[in-house]
């Protein structure tokens, strides 16, 4: 039973991974707006911004191209740039896409007894996945770029920023972490908690009863 289990679980994430890397380009052309609008939350330095999907050496990359032209304030120092500067960076779309195979893993091939609890589990993973999807790649690329335009500016920027400890947190196991911890809130959630407060109930009825 145990093997099964283990079997299922190994199964349903080997699909997944073959499902995710066949339609990639379809699922980060779709939350590339999310991602533009995200980049600009985070940092508002940016006079310009471009998501899009480039192919190197036959990977894929979500590649984030700024530009910087307008002064900027770096804490109570003002920096203008004489010219514009520019900078590229990217990330492997098999990273982007981690948090859909790992939480998917676990909302599909944990054990379930009614195909309504399945759907229930899904609907809950979308928002659970969008989310973390935000909170990662952004924070992410927007590191990588001012870790090459402090390169130019020659200027400590990239790594006292907040978002650079995130960064370092993601990469460090953090998304990982976060994606399987979302995964089993989603079974809390869905099957978990509410089938042990029918539980209860029913004890309290038959209590009641006797």
């Amino acid at each position: 039973m145990q093997f099964q289990r283990i079997s299922l679980f190994f199964g349903v994430g080997l699909l997944l991974l073959i499902l995710t890397h066949r339609y990639a380009n379809l699922i980060i052309n779709t939350i590339i707006p999310l991602y533009e609008w995200m980049v600009h939350q985070i940092d508002y330095r940016f006079d310009k911004t471009m998501l899009y999907i480039a192919n190197f050496q036959g990977e894929s990359y979500l590649q984030l191209d700024v530009e910087i032209s307008q002064p900027f304030w770096l804490g109570l120092q003002k920096i203008a740039p004489t010219q514009p500067i520019y900078n590229s960076t990217g990330m492997a779309v098999a990273n982007v896409l981690q948090p859909i195979v790992l939480i998917f893993t676990i909302v599909l091939a944990w054990p379930v007894k009614h195909c309504i609890v399945l759907i229930y589990r899904i609907l809950c993973a979308l928002p659970v996945i969008v989310f973390l999807m935000l909170f990662d790649i952004p924070f992410q690329l927007v590191n990588s770029s001012w870790q090459g335009l402090e390169q130019t500016l020659k200027l400590n920027i990239a790594t006292t920023k907040w978002f650079a400890y995130w960064s370092d947190f993601l990469n460090g196991g953090g998304l990982m972490a976060l994606s399987i911890t979302g995964g089993l809130l989603i079974i809390a959630l869905v099957d978990i908690i509410p089938n042990a407060i029918k539980s209860t109930a029913l004890n309290v009825n038959s209590a009641t009863l006797e």
